[in-house]
């Protein structure tokens, strides 16, 4: 598996700040930032989900903030749904990865 992060796409260089901020924000709260290939909407017109230990509200003030100076620094808009561990992990282990992959990307 390889991961190709095109340094001359405002979205990819939106989305690798984005996941930055976040990380210095968050610390090992954030676990995952999975973003669309291209900036297009992926699952209920959101391009990014930031995956997380628990939502609570220093998790989504962080979030927030971080999407809103992204979106006012770069061309590209970071539209995101957070979610949590659990659901991820429950998602996963009911053997509907081949289906997140399909649509996400």
């Amino acid at each position: 598996m390889a991961l190709l992060i095109n340094l001359r796409s405002d979205w990819w260089i939106s989305l690798y700040e984005f996941a930055r901020i976040l990380r210095s924000e968050l610390g090992d709260s954030l676990l995952m930032i999975i973003g669309s290939q291209d900036g297009e909407p992926i699952i209920n017109d959101t391009n990014t989900l930031v995956i997380v230990r628990s939502i609570n509200d220093n998790v989504k003030l962080s979030v927030a903030k971080a999407a809103l100076g992204i979106n006012d620094k770069f061309k590209s808009v970071i539209s995101y749904m957070i979610v949590e561990e659990g659901i991820m992990t429950s998602y996963l282990s009911l053997g509907k990865s081949d289906k997140l992959i399909k649509e996400v990307f």
